[in-house]
């Protein structure tokens, strides 16, 4: 007896993830169905669309590595079932969207907490990035409300910048090329008095160690 083939159908057509993060691999999913209970061959056909043009290198996969996805990408797919005799018709998935998540920076503080005029200030912060793109910093030191054009972008505060009583914090911002964090400000530290120390000292116009003779030796330093 003869019996005619029912053309193949798929349903349930799903970009995964739906909501894409940049880097994340995506997944052609979807149903197939056959009223004669036929199972699917490999001659199905399954393009990938990217802003509505076809990646030709992705042909007949189901699988779209994370390496060739942007952040703004529109994705979707297309397949064409078939049963081992005949093709269905062409089926087109929803679309999806890369997105990306903004880095994320958190100014920790300054170290030293109580720093000297003759102290190297040093900005304490930590970086992460969800998607492991590659993140650029922006630093700015303020001194007293001000912002330091001369310290831009620069981790520390060498020796000598400031004086007593002089308040310091910095601001900063990371950018992973697509988008921005947040600007967090540190703490503010304030430039210490350093207590008077004597460098030399000399007895009877001589550099110690010396032995001294007279009854009432005269003392002089710097």
């Amino acid at each position: 007896y003869f019996r005619l083939n029912n053309v193949p159908t798929v349903t349930n057509l799903a970009v995964l993830p739906v909501d894409p993060n940049n880097g994340d691999d995506l997944e052609a999913v979807y149903t197939f169905v056959d009223d004669a209970g036929e199972t699917e061959s490999d001659k199905t056909q399954i393009r990938w669309y990217r802003n509505s043009r076809e990646v030709a290198s992705l042909r007949n996969t189901k699988f779209v590595p994370g390496a060739v996805t942007k952040p703004g990408e529109s994705w979707y797919f297309t397949v064409i079932p078939h049963d081992g005799v005949e093709y269905g018709a062409t089926y087109v998935s929803p679309r999806v969207s890369i997105t990306n998540i903004a880095p994320k920076v958190t100014a920790s503080g300054i170290t030293p907490k109580f720093p000297k005029s003759s102290n190297t200030l040093e900005a304490i912060f930590y970086v992460s990035d969800y998607d492991k793109d590659t993140v650029t910093i922006s630093i700015s030191w303020f001194v007293n409300g001000i912002e330091q054009a001369a310290l831009r972008n620069s981790p520390n505060v060498p020796p000598g910048y400031g004086t007593v009583g002089d308040q310091f914090y910095f601001q900063i911002q990371a950018d992973d090329g697509y988008a921005k964090s947040t600007v967090e400000k540190s703490e503010t530290v304030t430039i210490q008095n350093s207590a008077p120390s004597i460098r030399y000292l000399f007895v009877e116009n001589e550099p110690l160690p010396i032995a001294v003779t007279s009854q009432a030796p005269s003392f002089w330093w710097k």
